[in-house]
């Protein structure tokens, strides 16, 4: 786990609280998961990525919501991911939906 309390330029006292796991279920999966707490944006994520493959891929997923506060306009985001990454050399690509 981590976790930060740092004042930021231009959205005031920034909180981060983390965690990552980097062998969920045993298989060697990337467990990635935060909440971000500023004054004006309020952010909770969760990522899950496999290892690469002997092919150079790899599939990942997600999800995050977030919410944001400007001079009093609320605005809410809500994402679902899912895509497959592609390294070769030195390029990584990544296809999701």
């Amino acid at each position: 786990p981590f976790d930060r309390l740092r004042p930021h330029t231009s959205q005031g006292v920034r909180g981060l609280l983390g965690y990552e796991h980097r062998d969920l279920f045993g298989r060697g999966w990337v467990l990635e998961s935060g909440l971000l707490a500023e004054q004006v944006r309020r952010r909770a994520y969760a990522d899950v990525r496999t290892p690469w493959d002997g092919d150079g891929h790899r599939w990942q997923g997600g999800t995050r919501m977030e919410r944001l506060d400007v001079s009093g306009e609320l605005t809410d985001k809500r994402t679902v991911y899912f895509g497959r990454g592609r390294r070769s050399d030195d390029i990584e690509s990544f296809l999701s939906l």
